[in-house]
């Protein structure tokens, strides 16, 4: 398949090194760095696998189903099983990258799910680490197939499902800091948060923080807050047998009955009455 002098990291896997090859396996995986002869070719019956590479640095010549692209630097590309494949490096650039062959009916699952079929190149995206840590579990697990054919479609997923996003989106500032106070928020959730404290957090004022929220989610960033304070209040009460006392405490209210207050103005109903209708042990928790 491949013509040329070149250094090369290469583990390669037998058919039967994995278990439940079928639904999983790993033909080669290395580190190339080639020269300007670099060329490799596949048919598309020798061609079994998922060549998943991304181009660390240079420039490479790729033909894949009709499409032709010329990946790059901090490009990937994946090339899917039983299609004619033609790659090769730039005469004048020759690419090095990190890449993986994989296969079976989990990558075509995950492949045909993320919506990754026919589309073969993804320019700009930083995914080194993943190609570097399916090459590390690689080399360092070999001898423990077990490990590597539970940890190996972890990673694999994780590459598609980050292939399937769509880079060409591009956020604008207000949707950065509006998503980035969501993410705070949800972490900070049992937390008892101001709008200052949401704001002050990620590094801009409240009017700001307030003006980005509500373009982004139709609502305040505190409404967002309570309103799901108040969701997690109502799963523990429904779905523990935690004391309101407790729950009140956990989601970080000044007392008992403070808690009880709000939860009452938020719902209509105490903490008490709304366990005894939805809980399905009808238990006194009082």
């Amino acid at each position: 398949m491949s013509n040329a002098s070149f250094l090369e990291d290469i583990l390669p896997f037998s058919n039967t090194q994995l278990p439940s090859e079928d639904r999983f396996f790993i033909d080669l995986v290395g580190i190339t760095y080639p020269d300007k002869t670099y060329k490799v070719h596949w048919n598309v019956d020798d061609s079994p696998c998922y060549v998943c590479e991304y181009v660390i640095s240079g420039e490479g010549n790729v033909i894949c189903g009709g499409e032709q692209f010329f990946p790059k630097g901090g490009d990937v590309y994946i090339l899917p099983p039983h299609m004619q494949k033609d790659y090769r490096s730039s005469p004048s650039d020759p690419y090095k990258k990190i890449w993986m062959n994989v296969g079976g009916s989990l990558c075509d699952a995950l492949y045909e799910q993320y919506g990754l079929k026919n589309h073969f190149y993804y320019p700009e995206r930083a995914l080194y680490n993943l190609f570097k840590s399916f090459f590390t579990l690689c080399k360092d697990y070999a001898s423990n197939p077990k490990y590597v054919a539970f940890h190996g479609p972890l990673i694999i997923h994780e590459l598609f499902a980050s292939l399937a996003q769509n880079p060409e989106k591009q956020l604008s500032i207000s949707s950065v800091y509006a998503t980035k106070a969501k993410e705070f928020i949800d972490v900070n959730i049992q937390a008892n948060l101001k709008t200052e404290d949401i704001a002050s957090a990620i590094g801009i004022s409240v009017s700001q923080l307030t003006r980005y929220f509500f373009a982004e989610y139709s609502t305040t960033p505190y409404k967002y807050y309570t309103a799901n304070r108040f969701n997690l209040a109502r799963k523990l009460l429904r779905n523990s047998a935690l004391p309101v006392k407790a729950i009140s405490h956990k989601l970080n209210f000044a007392d008992e009955h403070y808690f009880s207050y709000k939860f009452k103005e938020e719902t209509g109903v105490s903490p008490k009455t709304f366990r005894q209708q939805n809980y399905l042990d009808k238990t006194d928790f009082s």
